[in-house]
């Protein structure tokens, strides 16, 4: 089933959905069809007798590490431009969770640097290397810093801003508007992160083909077809 597309600029703004639901133990998926928004809108119903079959179907669903992937396994890479290939590498943006820090062609949450941008720079195989290895270049709006304070007490956080008298700081990126004050006449010492807040080995869970994909699909920055842009516009009722 499905509801009807509301929202401010329309007559209904409630819509109530009426299902059957499966008898079945599972995990079912549910999805916003507008043209791109699945990526972040989305869920799954989970069908369980009681609690621990209900973990353990959702543990099943987790992806599992195929290889830990290095450049060396890439000699050659070359992206392509085909629809079915971006529509592949964009469902490898989600199963990395590359949407949860990023957002590519409309597609993601914006925590971290624009991949727009990024592929202005970098293409191809230099792309990659940056993908498989996301500390080999640290953009300094998205470095953690780590405070050492005079009670012993390490904070650490990126920068997002600074008072006469502390230093602001977001602990956690999946959390961006939760910001912390650091006051500076507690700072002993202030060590800037070598490594990047993006954990490494995201794209172990994906295939050799998958990888290839998804770097089609994020070296296409906005110039997606249109079914497969959150740009898109939908059909009116």
């Amino acid at each position: 089933g499905a509801t009807r597309m509301f929202g401010p600029a329309r007559k209904s703004l409630v819509h109530v959905l009426r299902f059957e639901a499966p008898t079945e133990p599972g995990v079912y998926p549910y999805v916003c069809t507008f043209p791109g928004h699945w990526i972040v809108m989305n869920g799954t119903m989970v069908v369980a007798r009681d609690t621990d079959e209900a973990e353990r179907l959702l543990e099943a669903c987790q992806p599992t590490i195929v290889k830990v992937w290095s450049l060396e396994d890439f000699p050659e890479v070359e992206a392509s431009r085909e629809e079915a290939v971006l529509a592949r590498g964009m469902h490898a943006f989600a199963k990395a969770r590359c949407s949860q820090c990023h957002v590519a062609a409309g597609h993601g949450v914006n925590l971290g640097p624009d991949l727009a941008e990024s592929v202005k720079k970098l293409r191809g195989r230099d792309l990659l290397a940056h993908l498989l290895d996301p500390s080999l270049k640290i953009d300094d709006r998205y470095r953690t810093v780590q405070f050492v304070l005079d009670n012993g007490r390490v904070e650490s956080g990126v920068l997002a801003g600074e008072t006469p008298d502390a230093w602001k700081i977001r602990p956690n990126l999946l959390t961006p508007d939760v910001i912390k004050l650091i006051a500076k006449e507690t700072v002993e010492e202030q060590i800037s992160s070598r490594v990047s807040p993006m954990p490494a080995g995201l794209l172990n869970v994906l295939t050799r083909r998958e990888i290839l994909d998804l770097l089609s699909f994020v070296e296409a920055g906005d110039e997606l077809p249109s079914g497969l842009s959150a740009h898109g516009h939908p059909v009116r009722d």
